[in-house]
């Protein structure tokens, strides 16, 4: 067979794909990825059953797939920021109340100070919910005063009145205008 990796890989994208559409209990991706890999090497070991084994072997990838999956959602704690974003639990259309303590010091930069913020509670209209995660918070300078602003070290609580919204890019100054379509053009 040629490119047996390829069949592999399509079959741990088929088991991601099948656990998204319908979620299952990582115990049962285990138990039947376990059980595949036990019947793979029965048949293996025989040598008479090699087209059996590979299908069982495209099983085991298969769920092998599916448990990743599983197991990659279960990471992020249900009560975190962005997924209850993503999820439609948390309105950010409107500013809501942060509260959380400073990762690290405020970065003082030409244009303002950013805070990097472990978030603890949020409150919204229907009030206040605990949620982990995190936040950065810019604040802008107006156009040539540079406000005075609080003391604050890491770790000092802090409450913040800002709208939230997910990062645009990776912190790529040129990404934001190529993915507008513009060109610049660089003097050397």
């Amino acid at each position: 067979m040629k490119l047996p990796a390829v069949w592999l890989a399509l079959a741990f994208v088929a088991g991601i794909a099948v656990e998204e559409a319908v979620p299952v209990s990582p115990h049962r991706w285990l138990l039947v990825a376990v059980l595949a890999m036990a019947v793979a090497f029965l048949l293996l070991s025989s040598r008479r059953f090699l087209g059996p084994a590979w299908i069982v072997t495209l099983v085991t990838w298969f769920t092998l797939g599916g448990l990743a999956a599983c197991l990659e959602r279960s990471s992020f704690p249900a009560d975190n920021a962005a997924r209850l974003v993503a999820q439609g639990k948390l309105d950010t259309s409107e500013p809501l109340r942060w509260r959380g303590r400073l990762r690290s010091d405020p970065l003082r930069l030409p244009w303002g100070v950013r805070y990097e913020i472990a978030l603890e509670e949020v409150e919204d209209a229907a009030g206040a919910h605990a949620v982990s995660g995190g936040l950065r918070a810019n604040y802008f300078y107006s156009a040539g005063k540079r406000a005075v602003l609080p003391s604050l070290r890491a770790g000092d609580r802090i409450e913040a009145l800002v709208q939230a919204r997910p990062p645009r890019n990776f912190l790529d100054p040129g990404l934001s205008m190529r993915a507008a379509g513009s060109h610049t053009r660089e003097s050397i």
